[in-house]
């Protein structure tokens, strides 16, 4: 047997590769690092003394405890104000996530080696996690999508709901095959090496294809959001008459203004997360030896998915804050009258539409 290669190097970038007798060798690791099966379809058991040198107990250990910290900030910001069964309800979604991934991270934490196809109960409890994580994020985008295209149905020149549409099939079909390739690979031992390699590297093609389309829809779906509020807001300006009461120009001028740099971050978010995700699929549906990788981008998948969470909520109970103590001072200050006697949202067809768009992003996820 000879040393497996890994993206151009014997025994990875942690390992030597040994000459041994009858033209064999052997992969010798540096310390700390060793060989691990976890995610490894080229070896096998009998031959780990040529497998790459690829696995760090302590950067496991430190990953899934950096995990179990952020799930539990997490989980505590978002049932702070949890009063209801309804409002329980709402978060199931994110209390399930949290107990698939609290148990499996400690699980690793005790047991670091005991990988994925290594330890059937870390496996399911991580392929769970995975669907929930996935169906989660997209779930949520699904909904902002539907709002934008109820507010906006028709801009320029494309359908949102029907985009909307398509990206939920393509959402239903991924999973759906995600979870196949996974019982094949834990519940089919007869199962090739190859094969198993094979079926998650087309899976992580699929979602690659998946993360690309959300990327570029939304942000084309925000751009003709932003567009038209921009449009909106300098045909609000060029009005003679106005129908609300202006102290700092108007306050559909002001709340446009407001929703306007929203809608940009949301944008700018979702092409930084949308890119990460196109690069961590892509690499391993490209090449076999990325695979070996995910023994780490996996809880780095999760550490982002609740990293985002986490300032989404913080930023959330920073405006609601700041918009109660701005309600309060209005209440207290503002006597004009609105001299129209009309509701002053009236000012064109579209304005609460515009406006409005981006209040999605603002919900609990």
């Amino acid at each position: 047997m000879s040393c497996q290669n890994i993206v151009g190097s014997d025994c990875g970038y942690r390992g030597d590769c040994v000459p041994l007798a009858n033209n064999e060798s052997a992969c010798v690791c540096q310390k700390g690092w060793s060989q691990n099966l976890e995610w490894n379809f080229a070896a096998d058991k009998e031959d780990m003394s040529t497998s790459v040198c690829h696995f760090n107990v302590k950067i496991i250990r430190s990953l899934y405890i950096a995990l179990i910290i952020l799930c539990c900030v997490q989980t505590v910001i978002l049932m702070r104000n949890v009063r209801t069964i309804r409002q329980i309800k709402r978060r199931s979604g994110w209390i399930a996530l949290a107990f698939c991934v609290l148990i499996m991270s400690a699980f690793r934490v005790v047991k670091p080696e005991s990988g994925y196809s290594e330890s059937y109960g870390f496996s399911l409890l991580f392929t769970m996690a995975n669907l929930i994580a996935i169906y989660q994020a997209i779930h949520f985008m699904v909904d902002y999508l539907k709002y934008v295209a109820k507010k906006l149905e028709y801009m320029q020149g494309f359908k949102v709901e029907l985009a909307t549409k398509v990206f939920q099939y393509l959402v239903v079909i991924g999973l759906l095959y995600f979870a196949t390739c996974s019982i094949l690979v834990l519940f089919v031992p007869s199962l090739e090496s190859d094969t198993k390699g094979g079926l998650f590297r087309s899976v992580m093609a699929y979602f690659t294809f998946l993360y690309l389309y959300q990327t570029i829809f939304v942000f084309a779906a925000l751009s003709e959001m932003i567009s038209d509020m921009n449009l909106i807001l300098d045909k609000s300006r060029s009005m003679k008459s106005r129908n609300v009461f202006t102290g700092h120009g108007t306050d559909f001028e002001f709340k446009i203004q407001k929703s306007i740099p929203k809608a940009i971050a949301t944008r700018k978010k979702n092409v930084i997360l949308g890119t990460i995700l196109v690069v961590a699929c892509l690499l391993p549906a490209l090449a076999p030896d990325w695979v070996l990788f995910l023994t780490y981008l996996g809880p780095i998948f999760f550490l982002i998915h609740y990293t985002f969470s986490v300032f989404h909520l913080l930023g959330k109970a920073g405006r609601n804050k700041n918009h109660s103590r701005s309600s309060g001072s209005t209440e207290r200050t503002n006597t004009s009258p609105n001299f129209s006697g009309q509701q002053p949202w009236r000012l064109t067809g579209t304005n609460i539409s515009a406006i409005s768009a981006t209040s999605a992003s603002e919900r609990e996820v």
